[in-house]
């Protein structure tokens, strides 16, 4: 892939992937925009652990069991 050139999201988004959420839920793994942005910058597509990495614990350990519910937890 060659380097992203996406349009940087509107201020009402994050501004990390370009979706819609609150500053302590992950950002959006599946965003056209970050995961372009992280690929450019990691040379590989962001995983669920890389989109909650700034969450708190609590905040991953309670994603972490949405996912394993939804069975998406082997997603990466």
């Amino acid at each position: 892939m060659d380097e992203a050139k996406a349009i940087p999201p509107k201020p009402v988004f994050c501004a990390v992937c370009g979706a819609t959420h609150d500053a302590n839920v992950p950002h959006n793994k599946y965003s056209a925009y970050y995961r372009a942005q992280f690929y450019a910058k990691h040379k590989r597509f962001p995983t669920w652990q890389d989109a909650m990495a700034h969450c708190s614990e609590e905040m991953k350990e309670d994603f972490t069991k949405v996912l394993q519910f939804m069975g998406l937890e082997e997603e990466g």
